[in-house]
């Protein structure tokens, strides 16, 4: 498969293909049901010029020049499901990326220059194969724009997830600060 992340903002077309970590980790909260968190990193690849510009003509996409890394995390504090195999053909839709609420407790953002909330989101899983795919479109305000003539900026997202698990929140976190 061929996993990628694209990002249009005003000045060109952000494209990843290689990701440093593209990881979905879980645990079971007090009443047994799952909490979900998805981070991707991704750093662009040395390309020639020549690379660049078949890159372009391929995607038929003008890329935005100044693009070295990126990170998205999507952090689901608070789901019905008490497997992770519920999530195949699941679709997860967020309107703002920080809803923090008591019914739907939620962060989704992104970073390239400095990180954004991502609006609009619409997440899906698939397994296939006993692999978990991820699908997920959002917007997000450009960052480079600071005035009514911003655009927002679409992303598109598709890739396979390592799957880490865990059964409580104190492993989780455990976890966690060993990755520090």
């Amino acid at each position: 498969m061929n996993d990628y992340l694209k990002i249009r903002t005003q000045d060109g077309l952000v494209y990843f293909d290689k990701f440093e970590k593209k990881k979905l980790t879980y645990f079971k909260n007090e009443h047994g049901n799952i909490v979900l968190n998805i981070y991707l990193s991704a750093d662009s690849e040395e390309r020639t010029e020549s690379e660049y510009k078949a890159l372009e003509k391929s995607l038929n996409e003008t890329l935005h020049p100044e693009v070295d890394e990126c990170w998205l995390e999507l952090r689901l504090f608070y789901t019905d499901l008490k497997a992770l195999e519920e999530l195949n053909n699941t679709i997860i839709t967020i309107e703002k990326g920080y809803e923090i609420n008591i019914e739907k407790d939620s962060a989704a953002h992104y970073g390239i220059w400095r990180p954004r909330e991502l609006y609009n989101n619409d997440i899906r899983f698939e397994i296939k194969e006993g692999q978990f795919k991820l699908m997920w479109k959002a917007t997000s305000d450009d960052v480079n724009y600071y005035n009514a003539m911003a655009k927002d900026c679409n992303m598109e997202l598709e890739c396979d997830l390592d799957i880490l698990g865990f059964n409580t929140e104190a492993e989780y976190w455990q976890y966690e600060r060993e990755q520090l």
